[in-house]
């Protein structure tokens, strides 16, 4: 056991967390602040984010039901009566000849009418400004639970697919508060946040069993049968600093989106009708929350594999690197179009996420299997 503590202090050398400090700080600036600063980011999805929230207040998230939907239109049209008021009490909406909110926003191809809208939600002075963005908004949630024809439009070519959607529709899983921009978010956050955990894996882990080769320490360990389970002690090391680096900065980047306040969406479902996509399975905010979660260990785990691998078999830093470096590259690219977004997303093939991440524990486990075999036998 002090061996293996041994090891673990080694791989957490001080140079290397050092060296973390500007990586981290790179990353951050270069792809995590946007995330963490704008959000919700703009008009109107900040209306829309503050009016999903009184839906979230006075509705249950995971049911919305038809007198919800009547009860949020009624006080969508007392917006509306409140701006007719502004039009018709303000003095450049009676010279354009503006006698409603109606008027106003179906007179938009006019120039002046354009210009005089324009200056009301650009201008964060004007009173009426919030108003207009807050029916803006309204408008928007009331019509999304109007129209799922989209849906049914994008699946028409398959049959699978549409009969998941028309499943979907009859049994009104879309009857729920989860707006697109929270989960999206939350897919881009945590995208960001596996960037920088897998550049940390790389960073602290790559040098752990090419060091050994550099100082002449294989030989020595070779030269025995219990220096040979060193691998096994020092693979395990890895991997147990694999966990601790992985949950540190899930820790640190999930108290920071703790922030955000977006788990009172919690109990919404990912198919809901304000979400841009449908899913195989109706989960709720807070499992699929999860689920991102457990995804980051498992990714960044079999990713923590390869390394093992490589270190161990690579005999230059420049090799080692060649490999790691491109193969971190394609775990990002990856993570944002397909295994790190979007899971179960309807567009997918059902199996594909659960398919992917298990293939890759496969491998993760049979890389471990073969090395620790290999070491048993392996010649000086």
């Amino acid at each position: 056991m002090s061996i293996f503590f041994q090891e673990l202090k080694r791989i957490f050398h001080w140079k290397l967390l050092i060296l973390l400090v500007p990586v981290t700080f790179i990353i951050y600036f270069t792809f995590i602040e946007f995330e963490v600063k704008y959000f919700p980011n703009g008009r109107p999805a900040g209306d829309i984010d503050l009016l999903t929230r009184e839906m979230v207040s006075n509705y249950d998230p995971a049911n919305v039901t038809a007198g919800n939907l009547q009860d949020f239109k009624e006080r969508h049209e007392n917006d509306i009566s409140r701006a007719d008021e502004f039009v018709k009490n303000d003095q450049q909406a009676q010279e354009l000849g503006l006698q409603s909110y109606s008027d106003l926003w179906t007179g938009r191809d006019d120039e002046q009418i354009d210009n005089y809208y324009s200056g009301i939600i650009h201008n964060d002075n004007h009173e009426a400004q919030d108003l207009l963005w807050r029916i803006t908004a309204g408008e928007y949630i009331v019509e999304s639970a109007q129209d799922f024809t989209y849906f049914l439009e994008v699946s028409r070519n398959d049959p699978i697919m549409k009969e998941r959607v028309l499943e979907i529709q009859d049994n009104k899983e879309y009857m729920s508060i989860l707006p697109a921009h929270v989960l999206s978010h939350f897919n881009q956050y945590m995208t960001q946040i596996t960037r920088l955990i897998l550049v940390s894996l790389l960073i602290v882990l790559a040098p752990v069993f090419i060091r050994d080769r550099k100082q002449n320490l294989l030989e020595q360990q070779y030269s025995s049968k219990v220096g040979r389970r060193f691998f096994l002690i020092k693979a395990a090391a890895v991997l147990i600093a694999a966990f601790l680096i992985i949950t540190a900065w899930l820790l640190i980047w999930m108290s920071i989106y703790l922030q955000f306040d977006t788990l009172v969406f919690g109990e919404g479902r990912v198919n809901s009708y304000l979400n841009s996509s449908l899913f195989w399975y109706n989960l709720s905010f807070n499992h699929y929350v999860l689920i991102m979660i457990v995804a980051v260990y498992l990714l960044c785990l079999c990713f923590s594999a390869w390394i093992i691998l490589v270190s161990r078999l690579s005999s230059m830093y420049f090799t080692l690197l060649a490999i790691l470096i491109p193969s971190v590259i394609l775990l990002i690219v990856l993570g944002q179009r397909r295994i790190m977004t979007n899971f179960f997303n309807l567009e997918n093939w059902q199996h594909f996420t659960p398919t992917v991440y298990l293939t890759m524990i496969v491998i993760a486990v049979g890389i471990l299997i073969w090395m620790v075999k290999r070491e048993k036998t392996i010649a000086i």
